[in-house]
């Protein structure tokens, strides 16, 4: 992605009202904010897994094959199980942070950026520079039956032969 998209990536990747991933509330949770003692110190977690974009389109039905067919919604937003797990920490009060490897493109840099806004830190995400980060593209019908196609980031696997990001201790 050209160095000029980046700041649109990173308005796409915006959501309103300052949300950036998916937020739910337990049915029945409403109006229990600040019930809780607050913790006496800063909990750290370190989360390693899965970090990318999710495109989230919501259609009438699926199409056939060979159809085509308009969104009634598009929504993008963070994804991953590992990283979501950590926005969620960071919302509770923890001081979570992210191990995984996304790649060294304009996208990627809009998923560091996501995650320095929900309280994540991304000082441990390796970048493999010249492949691309891991996307999913999520299309949900209206009786809510999802159908998933992921694209995974390319590049050596994570894993203790790729080099790491200052303060990452190594294998």
């Amino acid at each position: 992605m050209a160095g000029s998209n980046r700041g649109e990536l990173s308005k796409m990747l915006a959501r309103p009202h300052g949300r950036t991933r998916a937020a739910a509330v337990a049915p029945g949770a409403e109006g229990f904010e600040g019930c809780t003692e607050p913790l006496p110190r800063r909990i750290k977690v370190v989360g390693c897994g899965s970090c990318g974009v999710d495109y989230l389109a919501s259609v009438a039905a699926y199409p056939k094959p060979d159809e085509k067919l308009r969104t009634d919604t598009l929504e993008v937003q963070g994804g991953g199980n590992c990283a979501n797990a950590l926005t969620a920490a960071a919302r509770l009060g923890l001081s979570p942070a992210i191990v995984t490897k996304i790649g060294g493109d304009g996208l990627g840099d809009g998923i560091i950026s996501e995650l320095v806004r929900d309280g994540v830190d991304p000082s441990l995400v390796l970048r493999a520079e010249g492949h691309p980060s891991p996307f999913t593209y999520i299309i949900v019908d209206r009786a809510g039956a999802p159908g998933c196609a992921r694209v995974r980031g390319r590049g050596p696997p994570l894993g203790p032969g790729l080099s790491s990001p200052s303060g990452c201790p190594t294998a």
